[in-house]
């Protein structure tokens, strides 16, 4: 898969293999540090407690930020 492009906004890029699809969502938070992002995204992706454990979230971080 390769993504190309810059997004106007800060997304999301959700890729769901047990749905089979990929998905891109205007982020809903404002920027965070990395490790609290990921905790805010697993809570909102995972549908039960058993499924945290499959989510994988991976970010840029605000090092990234060039505004």
């Amino acid at each position: 898969m390769e993504l190309q492009g810059k997004a106007k906004n800060d997304v999301i890029i959700l890729i769901d293999e047990t749905r089979a699809v990929v998905e891109i969502y205007e982020a809903p938070y404002d920027p965070v540090d990395s490790h609290v992002l990921a905790e805010e995204l697993t809570e909102l992706f995972s549908e039960h407690e058993s499924d945290k454990k499959n989510i994988s979230v991976v970010s840029a971080g605000t090092a990234a930020d060039i505004r």
